[in-house]
């Protein structure tokens, strides 16, 4: 663990070293990496330091102590203000200074490991010493000796160094986000258990964050979707439809040309005076649905206000406005509406249409020339498609 401990430290290093090299920001994805590797450096040192940090061993003890006062005091420190340098790309340093400033930072760690290793060789070379004076005394016994050795190996490896490396690879799995096995602690003891049980501690933490990031993704989709939709008749709303047309126009993403069809329900305020708003409502959702279902694909529709529907025509070949718009025209008109109450009416709305090159200014001029088109369309007597002559 102390090993990986050093590696993924001396990671978070490398993480910040090409930004530094190339004096840019910290990208996203590189920061997201970076945050990554610091929790598995926190997880390894939660568990390695139940060891470290209770030991009795003065050189133990001052090597951990070491490590938490330089590598995750100053190192991290020093760590923690070159990611923030990294939003601005001005690190202050170069990358030599850097290394320079933060490898002396993970000697403690190679230290602690060091000595760890050596508080442990020693404290197994003075029961080897025991062993053989034991077995010196009692030679006699050097067979049944030699047998409660094989049975002591045979333990070592059963109740030691397979839960090490059992819990080596429980940790690199759940480092990795793989937290659907369950980890058991069953026949286990002492620091073993405790081991075991801080992992699934760990385990069950990192469920639950996976959770609530799922549940805020899910929500903030949920937000984004109530934003942009008319919630009475399912498609875009006019704020949406604008975001959208202002991404094609002004990025220069979209197709070379669009077009823009602006509908108005004719007399709706008819329908309500007579039928009741309840069925104005169901008149918008029946024309919505329609209007839909006879767009191409690529075709945007959204509720542009009140009664007013905009179609947004998109895709690289756009048909005449004149034959699109006619044919929405003939689709609103026939059949006639069925409202909740049984009651049937013939609907018919005016239409304009217009269709301009793509550029940075395409949006308000596609809107001023299909409103012009609109208003002739109602001023010709309503039930009728008008082309804008200046644009299509």
């Amino acid at each position: 663990m102390l090993s990986e401990l050093r590696e993924h430290a001396g990671r978070l290093g490398s993480h910040l070293v090409i930004p530094i090299a190339h004096g840019e920001p910290i990208s996203t994805e590189r920061r997201a990496a970076f945050e990554q590797t610091r929790g598995r450096v926190i997880a390894l040192w939660q568990l390695a330091r139940q060891q470290t940090g209770t030991s009795s061993d003065e050189r133990l003890a001052a090597a951990h102590k070491a490590v938490v006062a330089r590598f995750f005091g100053d190192g991290m420190s020093l760590l923690e203000r070159t990611l923030a340098a990294g939003n601005t790309g001005r690190f202050g340093l170069s990358t030599a200074e850097f290394t320079n400033a933060i490898v002396p930072h993970f000697g403690p760690l190679e230290q602690l490991r060091d000595v760890f290793l050596d508080v442990t060789i020693t404290r197994l070379r003075a029961q080897d010493a025991a062993a053989r004076g034991w077995l010196t005394a009692v030679t006699v016994a050097t067979a049944l000796v030699l047998v409660l050795e094989f049975l002591l190996l045979v333990a070592s490896q059963r109740l030691l160094f397979r839960p090490l490396l059992a819990a080596r690879d429980r940790i690199v799995a759940l480092a990795d986000g793989k937290v659907d096995e369950p980890i058991t602690s069953l026949g286990m003891k002492g620091e073993m258990l405790g081991l075991f049980q801080a992992l699934d501690t760990l385990r069950r933490r990192l469920i639950d964050r996976n959770a609530l990031d799922r549940e805020r993704a899910t929500f903030a989709a949920q937000l984004k979707r109530q934003a942009d939709t008319d919630g009475l008749t399912g498609v875009l709303n006019r704020g949406a439809l604008e975001r959208l047309a202002a991404r094609l126009t002004e990025r220069g993403s979209g197709p070379a040309r669009i077009g823009l069809i602006l509908l108005d329900i004719d007399r709706f305020k008819a329908i309500n005076d007579s039928f009741g708003h309840a069925a104005g409502d169901d008149v918008l959702k029946q024309a919505a649905t329609r209007l839909r279902a006879a767009l191409r694909q690529d075709d945007v529709i959204a509720r542009f206000g009140g009664e007013e529907f905009a179609i947004l025509l998109l895709g690289q070949d756009i048909e005449p406005p004149l034959e699109i718009a006619e044919r929405l025209r003939r689709t609103l008109q026939s059949p006639r509406f069925e409202l909740d109450t049984g009651q049937t009416l013939e609907v018919t709305a005016s239409f304009g249409a217009a269709l301009i090159e793509n550029e940075a200014d395409a949006w308000p001029r596609l809107v001023a020339a299909a409103d012009r088109a609109l208003y002739l369309a109602k001023d010709a007597g309503r039930n009728r498609v008008v082309v804008d002559g200046d644009t299509a």
